[in-house]
């Protein structure tokens, strides 16, 4: 299940407060173990709804194909559209859709590992640098296309969003130190940052009230499953989803290809071998070639970068740029040898034939993970974490948040609360230091308990308080404290 676990039990608190009548959330109650955690003021949540409508029409099996299903097309379409408006050639923006949206770091994200805000990212990653493109190359009229793709990296993954606008940062001084940008691309960049904000800008609200100075625990900033550019290598020619080289975070066949050879197609080109050289350097990057072990422990690199947490991260940036590389290539091969559009359409049919076996080559150990020894999910602990490879159909599916998530559970809870999380994953609730029973109801966005008692009583409940948590006792408002679970 891995990160799956996480962001399947944030759709099912969506669709749980829809059918209550509620659309805007702010703490988890039906899941997370109903602790309160606030991971919905500070993840982005948007893209989740659409996966949350499909469970009132399908069963929540069939409702995970249908949405990544349905980003993978729109992956295909904003790749196509981009290479579009890039290069005015329609053979050579199938391909490069074609290429892009099969890569195995793709498929990794979205069928393997289930890093459903990262996979939904990668989709709105080529309207990004297409912006920028035109910001400070190309058609600076076209600046609303920066916001466009900026504003739905917001809305996808914040984590995404902070390496993209790191490498138009670079980018940017690029152009600033070998070209002179004219006032009028600097004023659209800005009206391109303005406009951003505005659509965005709400997003972030939550880190302003109720993060900073709350002292709440975020996550680690850290570089974690390192693997080194043999791996990389080795794992790109095995070309799948899953195994034992990388477990999918590679580049794959074609890009790995195009990695080595591509500066023999690229070189008399600037902007192909500008492309090509950012696909090369940040998949580099993302490997062990860095000395990322070391740079764990100096404090400026961890407090500018770490919150990436992998570096394998910039593998989504680094297909991107390759992949344009693969289809200039391509299209170049193809226009050297034939001019014919018939002799191209054939081509490009072949590519699709291609593409189609790669595809289910590439998801075969997926494949293979569920229809080998069948290991079901039983109901679980308050406590107790998700198996690996644990197996749910639409008969067990809401067995996944009886428990605790692989990862993320203790995302945002109040630093004194980690300390005793265990107790309060539990659903642990204290009344004069002894521990109590009591029934229990959820709500969008509220939990109501049931306690009878006869005199005063402190009673700590096990749920997280944050900047704007209210407290009502028999209906009217009360005030409380932190307990000593910190919580």
């Amino acid at each position: 299940m891995s990160d799956s676990s996480f962001h399947l039990t944030r759709a099912n608190e969506i669709y749980q407060n829809l059918k209550q009548g509620s659309l805007f959330i702010f703490i988890a109650t039906h899941g997370f173990n109903h602790t309160g955690v606030a991971n919905f003021l500070f993840y982005p949540t948007v893209f989740l709804y659409p996966l949350a409508l499909l469970r009132f029409v399908f069963n929540p099996i069939t409702s995970i194909y249908i949405w990544v299903g349905m980003f993978l097309f729109l992956t295909l379409v904003v790749a196509f559209y981009s290479m579009l408006d890039f290069s005015k050639s329609f053979f050579r923006s199938f391909i490069f859709a074609l290429i892009y949206a099969l890569v195995p770091y793709h498929l990794y994200l979205g069928i393997w590992n289930g890093v459903y805000g990262e996979y939904v990212a990668y989709t709105f990653i080529p309207l990004v640098f297409l912006g920028l493109y035109h910001v400070l190359w190309g058609n600076e009229n076209k600046w609303l296309i920066l916001s466009i793709g900026m504003t739905l990296l917001c809305f996808s993954h914040i984590l995404s969003v902070y390496i993209a606008t790191f490498l138009c940062i670079v980018l940017f001084l690029c152009k600033v130190l070998t070209q002179k940008i004219s006032a009028r691309r600097l004023i659209n960049l800005l009206k391109s940052v303005f406009v951003t904000v505005l659509l965005a800008g709400w997003e972030f609200v939550p880190f302003l009230t109720d993060y900073l100075g709350q002292n709440i625990e975020a996550p680690r900033e850290q570089f974690w499953f390192l693997n080194g550019f043999n791996d990389l290598v080795n794992g790109s020619f095995q070309n799948t989803v899953g195994g034992q080289i990388n477990d999918g975070r590679t580049l794959g066949i074609l890009l790995m290809i195009t990695l080595f050879i591509g500066i023999v197609f690229v070189k008399n080109s600037g902007k192909e071998l500008s492309c090509y050289i950012l696909g090369t350097v940040l998949a580099i990057l993302s490997t062990t070639f860095v000395d990322w072990k070391s740079l764990s422990h100096n404090t400026l690199v961890l407090n500018t970068i770490g919150n990436i947490q992998f570096p394998f991260r910039l593998l989504a940036f680094a297909s991107f740029f390759l992949a344009i590389s693969a289809s200039y290539i391509i299209f170049k091969v193809v226009q050297g040898l034939t001019k014919s559009t018939y002799k191209k359409g054939l081509v490009v049919f072949g590519f699709v034939l291609i593409s189609i076996t790669g595809y289910f080559g590439t998801v075969q150990p997926a494949l293979s993970r569920i229809s080998g020894k069948v290991n079901y999910l039983g109901v679980m602990k308050p406590n107790q974490k998700v198996a690996d490879n644990v197996v749910i159909d639409k008969y067990n599916y809401l067995n996944l948040f009886t428990g605790s998530t692989n990862t993320g559970e203790e995302d945002y809870f109040s630093k004194d609360a980690t300390k005793s999380a265990s107790s309060i994953l539990d659903g642990k609730i204290i009344a004069n230091g002894k521990s109590l029973r009591c029934q229990r109801k959820l709500y969008p966005n509220m939990e109501k308990y049931w306690i009878n008692t006869d005199k005063m009583t402190t009673v700590d409940l096990p749920i997280i308080a944050y900047h704007g948590t209210t407290v009502k006792v028999n209906g009217c408002p009360y005030s409380y404290k932190i307990s000593q679970r910190g919580q």
